[in-house]
């Protein structure tokens, strides 16, 4: 199971990765990692478990930079 730091490694490395910074919206935050997990793991896990992950990433990768959830 992963712990706190292994969550913050994979928030740090989609931000750096993605680009993804305080200037951007919520959506185009979410869109941005969707977009991202669906590429990697597409037909490997369910949609579901992809939307899943991408909501929980957004979420905090959006509290830590400060972005409004509109």
């Amino acid at each position: 199971m992963a712990n706190e730091s292994d969550y913050k490694k994979a928030n740090e490395f989609l931000i750096n990765a993605l680009g993804l910074n305080k200037e951007m919206s919520y959506k185009d935050v979410r869109k941005k990692i969707y977009a991202y997990l669906k590429k990697q793991y597409g037909g490997k896990v369910s949609s579901a478990k992809i939307k899943a992950h991408t909501d929980d990433f957004t979420e905090s990768i959006c509290l830590e930079l400060n972005i409004n959830q509109d």
